[in-house]
């Protein structure tokens, strides 16, 4: 029983959910038909309520799009029972809200229905080039043949209103083109009374009483008596202007009964101006005639210009879009320069971080070599001098022994000072090399060079000189000292703008370990933008290759 009772609730909450949203769509589309195609004089009135509460329950739902539909309804209704400033006021309330909303779907397509149907109100209003600009901005919007076809007519009209008849004929022949393609038989009919009209103002009575019954007849078809209206109050028209007065009378009276219908202020209007025109009494024509001026002055006047207010009001946004641009692109120029200011400063900083840090760096070098120079001065030169000191005072030593003893260690202090002395400039660097490398050769050593005179020794700064001969110093120093070299070849060979130096001595090698002195020819070589590299293994000799 239990699960019988919960079925049933289920079934009937189901069934009130379904047949409450059914309703909901119903009344929608209702509602809708009678706004745009009313039958009775109840119907605006009913679908303006009911639009109404839709757009205040949108309201608190903030349903965009509900209020967006219920403001086209409910301007069209106020349009139709002839409320023109209530139908302006509600279009811009619609575009400020798709203005206000950049996220809003169809966009274009809400715009182009709010701009067609201020375009109306202004027509009407005669505010003929305002008009004229709406239905311009439709066709620029316009997705369809359709949306295009709709302000071709309604240019047209606007031309029409405004006694421009061949303009009006131009766009509305172009909107009877594009009925070949839509084959809309609303859109038809509407096209084809438009421009039966146009034709009778040019005189083209025979067209265009074909093209107005025409129009007539497809209407007749589809049963709409929203439209019949305009049908009867052109072949009013038409009749008046070919002299047919009693069939002029019947399409007026006719058109009033349907303005009755319809329960439309302005269409009554209209219905009764056209029997005041056929009416015999002079004075009723007058009475008109002086009534339609008031009518057009008082439209004039009371246009509240909407549009033209809303355009201002965007020309202001504009405006003041532009001024934050402006703004933005000076703080960006401040952001900007301040950047490059602290780039600046902080190069700055780190030009006097690196400058510190690389006189640092060479003070730690120079002290290195000071620190050598200090060692091979004490184990090569203090060590000798001592030792020929104590022979002298124990007279232990032999007079031609201590004078070999004193010229070999001048020879040693010799090499140091010219191991750390800078090259003499008057001198041709060609002949300091050569005496360099001459000062190493013995009986024991043998060296071999190549390719040094080929080189034009005048195109290398001092600097490089320097590096060079300091750099081949530190190899023979090495190859003195270590290798036990019998044989040293050196290659110069100029390839293009380098300078390439191949050493290569047949001594006995070792697994490379830069020591000092190693280190400070790297480091020569590139402090200069060159290249070193050095290749040896026990038994196999020293090899370095150097470019530079």
């Amino acid at each position: 029983m239990k699960h019988f009772n919960q079925s049933f609730f289920f079934l009937f909450f189901f069934c009130a959910t379904f047949c409450f949203a059914q309703k909901s769509i119903d009344s929608l589309s209702y509602y809708r038909g009678i706004a745009m195609h009313p039958k009775a004089s109840s119907d605006l009135i009913n679908a303006s309520v009911y639009f109404n509460q839709q757009l205040e329950a949108s309201k608190v739902t903030k349903d965009v799009h509900t209020q967006l539909n219920s403001l086209y309804y409910l301007a069209s209704i106020n349009y139709k029972i002839g409320f023109y400033e209530e139908s302006e006021k509600l279009a811009m309330r619609a575009i400020k809200i798709l203005d206000e909303n950049l996220t809003i779907n169809n966009k274009k397509a809400y715009k182009k229905s709010f701009y067609n149907q201020l375009g109306v109100l202004y027509s009407e209003q005669q505010s003929y080039d305002k008009a004229v600009e709406l239905y311009s901005r439709v066709l620029k919007v316009a997705n369809s043949t359709k949306d295009s076809l709709i302000a071709y007519n309604n240019i047209a009209n606007v031309y029409k209103r405004n006694n421009l008849i061949n303009e009006s004929h131009k766009f509305s022949v172009k909107a009877l083109q594009l009925t070949l393609e839509l084959k809309d038989t609303i859109s038809t009919a509407m096209v084809l009374n438009n421009l039966g009209y146009i034709k009778t103002r040019l005189n083209d009575f025979k067209q265009g009483r074909k093209l107005l019954y025409r129009a007539l007849e497809l209407r007749r078809q589809l049963k709409d008596s929203s439209v019949l209206y305009s049908s009867f109050s052109n072949l009013t028209k038409y009749y008046m202007a070919t002299d047919s007065m009693d069939m002029a009378k019947f399409y007026a009276k006719r058109a009033l009964d349907f303005a009755s219908k319809l329960n439309s202020a302005s269409y009554k209007q209209n219905a009764l101006g056209l029997l005041v025109q056929l009416s015999p009494d002079n004075y009723s024509k007058a009475y008109k005639a002086i009534n339609d001026s008031l009518i057009a002055e008082d439209k004039a006047r009371s246009n509240r210009f909407a549009l033209m207010r809303y355009d201002y009001s965007e020309f202001e946004r504009q405006a003041l879009e532009s001024q934050l641009r402006v703004e933005r692109q000076r703080s960006r120029a401040i952001i900007s320069t301040l950047v490059a200011i602290g780039v600046v400063m902080l190069s700055v900083l780190a030009f006097f971080f690196f400058r510190a840090r690389y006189r640092k760096e060479k003070l730690q070098q120079v002290l290195i070599t000071e620190s050598r120079i200090s060692k091979q001065v004490h184990d090569e030169v203090a060590n000798n001098v001592f030792q020929i000191m104590t022979k002298f005072e124990n007279n232990t030593y032999q007079r031609h022994s201590l004078r070999d003893e004193l010229y070999l260690l001048y020879h040693k202090a010799r090499d140091i000072s010219n191991q750390h002395s800078l090259l003499d400039t008057k001198v041709s660097f060609r002949e300091n090399l050569e005496a360099l490398l001459e000062s190493y050769e013995s009986k024991n050593t043998n060296i071999v060079v190549k390719g040094l005179a080929d080189v034009r020794w005048d195109v290398f700064s001092d600097v490089y000189k320097n590096t060079i001969y300091k750099v081949l110093q530190e190899l023979l120093i090495n190859m003195k000292k270590y290798s036990d070299a019998s044989l040293v070849l050196i290659l110069f060979e100029k390839e293009g703008k380098k300078l390439k130096i191949n050493y290569s001595d047949n001594g006995v090698g070792a697994e490379l370990v830069k020591h000092t002195g190693l280190f400070n020819t790297e480091n020569r070589i590139q402090s200069v933008g060159g290249t070193i590299i050095f290749d040896t293994q026990p038994e196999k000799g020293f090899k370095v290759k150097i470019v530079i």
